[in-house]
């Protein structure tokens, strides 16, 4: 696959990011965090009181280039059909989300998470992108979500839909929104659905995370 460079970049005044953390659970990292979550997670559905409101196929995460792939794609641009979500938890308490936006600029958050029966709490120590190394902060953000298994799939109960902030600030009592994920490999998650490539002109301002730079093949 060849890879078109030029990103485009989103308003920064979407990105809203959650901003408190608290609770029994706690945050920090060395959580017990169980087997049905430890793993690697792809988005398949959004789900709202019980019915699905979005189809994510494996045909939405191709990436295609241009107004001759996507209805809504800039010229010289690679982007998805609807963007892309990841999760990743490992035992220790690690978790990872990932946002690439429809034209494939990535959000990245590394962080920590606990779980207490089916709530997640967690922290984002910094969030960067390597789309936009000058959008990254070192600052905190933290938040909470209730999870469930449901026939082997990750259900995620959401605050909203929008991929930039989609978890809860406080504890919800209930949760009508779901996203729906599924299991897939470290390798699937490292490299068939992850777009992060450096587009500094200084490498040496991207973060770590960001290379090697060539789609796909970036390793944990």
């Amino acid at each position: 696959m060849n890879t078109v460079r030029t990103i485009f970049r989103p308003s920064l005044s979407a990105l809203l990011m959650v901003a408190f953390c608290a609770g029994p659970a706690g945050c920090g990292k060395d959580a017990n965090v169980g087997s049905d979550l430890v793993g690697y997670w792809l988005w398949i559905q959004q789900v709202d009181s019980n019915s699905v409101v979005q189809e994510i196929t494996e045909d939405d995460l191709v990436v295609k280039v241009g107004s001759s792939g996507w209805t809504g794609c800039p010229d010289g641009i690679i982007c998805t059909h609807y963007g892309i979500m990841k999760l990743r938890f490992d035992s220790d308490g690690t978790m990872w989300y990932i946002y690439n936006v429809n034209t494939s600029s990535d959000y990245q958050h590394p962080g920590s998470c606990s779980v207490t029966g089916s709530l997640v709490s967690y922290t984002f120590n910094e969030m960067f992108s390597c789309a936009h190394p000058g959008d990254s902060t070192q600052e905190d953000s933290s938040g909470y979500f209730p999870y469930k298994i449901v026939d082997g799939n990750l259900w995620v109960g959401v605050n909203s839909f929008n991929g930039w902030s989609p978890f809860y600030l406080t504890p919800p009592a209930d949760s009508q929104k779901w996203i729906v994920f599924r299991r897939i490999t470290e390798e699937e998650y490292n490299t068939k659905y992850m777009i992060r490539v450096c587009m500094a002109s200084d490498p040496s301002q991207c973060n770590a995370g960001c290379f090697p730079e060539q789609y796909g093949n970036y390793g944990p």
